[in-house]
């Protein structure tokens, strides 16, 4: 048996274990789902069984077991836009299987979409009736980046053969210099793992103005990490999310970054050959050549199916079968490409118009509403950070589809929910 399916067993026995702990209640699935993050993303079912994962598997577990709190209990008039828009995203990635060219499959990934919702509300009802859970999620993430950075250490020190996976994405080896992808099967989706989360790592609790001096070092950390991702997206995301706390925090904040930036610039003017992410800056125009055939060909299949899509989960089997771009392998097979290179471009491709609004909406209504309450005189000042993870993985996103990843999904809807709840909890101490 491999590794991989060792580690997926293991998971769910612990799971299991944690239910019965906890007396099967919700918390037992949250906390499962948070501490065991790393395999969350490991497969149970083969491909032609819609290749469920972890998460999908004990998601549908709690589901059965608390069927009335999921489906048929619903706090009056709270968080009602975030039901609506959950509901018009089913139902549009529903019509779109049904109107795809493969419909088993894309029906299949259908259900995938299901755990998003159940651990969203789980997390969202646990946050409403004990606030001080919201602290404890944050702390869970943060650990999480740290085992994910001591995974990444060892894999420096002994190589990229210490992973769970029976290989990694090829982009791993294809600049000469490795680049690193912790417990992920690509390097990218770390370092978009490391930009949503490395945020919080400046948030004092005590002081929320102005992190303290462990929080500048271990955030500096996980920009080392980061660089060792060789991701350059990445870099562009961690910029992004520190632009938007420059107008939060104080002068402290503004020399790190001041300080961050100098440095960056240096790394890249005098030193860029010794840092495969500075490096690879010289392979901008060729991969813009690569992307744009991906983008290209993805756009002309959005533009026969505008409306609903080629139907969730089909575009790798739309590659497979009218696709001209692909790459040959080591053992001569011939690899099509499963994405087009672009998060906004594959929901806009699978799902229309319609599902592709709607995605975006979900995403930008949390962030929106947070803003608003805040300027209208909530002094919750957390929101920043996790904004500003969220809109470096927004970023990010522009350049690799990774919500198929489900550890990047869980870690984008728990940002997303700790924002509703934290929205909620200064409204009530607001009013």
């Amino acid at each position: 048996m491999k590794l991989e399916h060792l580690l997926a067993a293991a998971g769910i026995l612990l799971f299991l274990s944690a239910l019965v702990f906890y007396q099967f209640s919700k918390r037992a699935y949250l906390l499962s789902v948070l501490f065991l993050l790393p395999v969350m993303d490991l497969a149970i079912t083969p491909v032609e069984w819609g290749r469920f994962k972890v998460f999908d598997v004990i998601s549908y577990i709690i589901c059965i077991l608390f069927f009335k709190d999921f489906m048929l209990k619903k706090e009056k008039n709270r968080y009602s836009i975030y039901y609506i828009l959950f509901f018009l995203l089913i139902t549009s990635a529903f019509l779109g299987s049904l109107n795809s060219q493969f419909l088993r499959n894309s029906i299949l990934s259908f259900f995938s979409l299901f755990p998003v919702f159940i651990f969203g509300k789980a997390l969202l009802m646990e946050c409403s009736s004990d606030s001080e859970f919201q602290l404890e999620v944050i702390r869970i993430l943060k650990l999480s980046v740290l085992i994910s950075i001591a995974f990444l250490t060892v894999q420096v020190i002994f190589g990229l053969g210490f992973t769970f996976y029976q290989s990694l994405n090829r982009n791993t080896l294809m600049y000469g210099d490795p680049r690193y992808p912790s417990f992920f099967h690509d390097p990218q989706k770390y370092g978009q793992f490391l930009v949503m989360l490395g945020f919080l790592f400046l948030i004092d609790f005590k002081s929320i103005d102005s992190p303290g001096w462990k929080n500048y070092v271990l955030f500096l950390l996980v920009i080392i990490a980061l660089i060792k991702t060789g991701g350059r997206t990445a870099l562009f995301g961690v910029f992004t999310g520190m632009v938007i706390l420059l107008f939060k925090l104080g002068i402290r904040y503004r020399i790190a970054f001041l300080s961050l930036t100098v440095a960056a610039s240096i790394l890249l003017v005098f030193f860029s050959e010794t840092f495969v992410v500075f490096d690879r800056a010289k392979e901008l125009s060729a991969d813009y050549i690569f992307r744009a055939a991906l983008w290209d060909e993805a756009l002309g299949w959005y533009s026969i199916h505008p409306i609903l899509g080629l139907g969730i989960g089909n575009y790798g089997s739309y590659a497979m079968a009218f696709s001209n771009n692909y790459y040959i392998d080591i053992d001569k097979n011939v690899i099509f490409f499963d994405q087009p290179e672009s998060g906004y471009l594959m929901i806009l491709t699978e799902l229309g118009l319609t599902g592709f609004i709607t995605f975006c909406l979900l995403i930008l209504t949390p962030i929106y509403s947070s803003i608003k309450a805040y300027l209208g005189g909530s002094k919750n000042q957390i929101i920043f950070f996790i904004i500003a993870g969220l809109s470096g993985w927004m970023v990010t996103f522009a350049s690799v589809y990774s919500i198929s990843d489900k550890r990047i999904l869980i870690v984008l809807i728990t940002l997303l929910t700790l924002l509703i709840a934290e929205r909620e909890k200064s409204k009530k101490i607001y009013n």
